[in-house]
């Protein structure tokens, strides 16, 4: 799927689609489960490393070792690296 076809899909520009796969731009929540949508992914979550909560550590986020992908440049890695953390820890509250 090309970034235009992305872009059409979300309501965003394919400017917007490049800057977000590159870290220069920011994503709104909602964005984020227009990109699921049109990415046909099953839920929000596949956006997600496949790692369990149980695996997951305070002290991996804090020493920058979630098991990410390495094409991810810093800024991206530390966009999913907060929000990674910040599901974890909502979910070890209920």
């Amino acid at each position: 799927m090309t970034q235009a076809q992305i872009a059409e899909r979300v309501g965003l520009t394919r400017a917007s689609i490049a800057n977000i796969e590159t870290g220069r731009q920011k994503v709104l929540l909602h964005h984020i489960y227009l990109l699921a949508d049109a990415l046909q992914l099953q839920s929000v979550g596949d956006l997600l490393p496949r790692v369990s909560a149980k695996e997951m550590r305070p002290d991996d986020f804090e020493a920058g070792t979630l098991p990410i992908d390495d094409s991810l440049t810093p800024d991206q890695r530390t966009q999913l690296e907060n929000v990674v953390w910040r599901a974890l820890a909502g979910s070890e509250r209920s």
